[in-house]
């Protein structure tokens, strides 16, 4: 079983310094796929892999 945490980029910006969607070393998804994505990239929604046994989340930034 997973944890996930959902995360709306248009809030990313309000946490600068907790956590970068963009540099993290956790397993992050964006929920739009194609042009969508790229079109909405900074405003889709992500699904980021916060499990414990996930990779690099044993205590990372962004796990902490």
């Amino acid at each position: 079983m997973g944890i996930y945490l959902c995360v709306d980029a248009t809030l990313c910006t309000n946490f600068v310094g907790l956590f970068d969607l963009d540099v993290t070393d956790a397993d992050v998804r964006c929920l739009f796929t194609g042009e969508a994505e790229d079109k909405w990239k900074e405003s889709a929604p992500y699904l980021v892999d916060i499990t414990p046994d996930a990779k690099n989340c044993d205590g990372t930034n962004f796990c902490q």
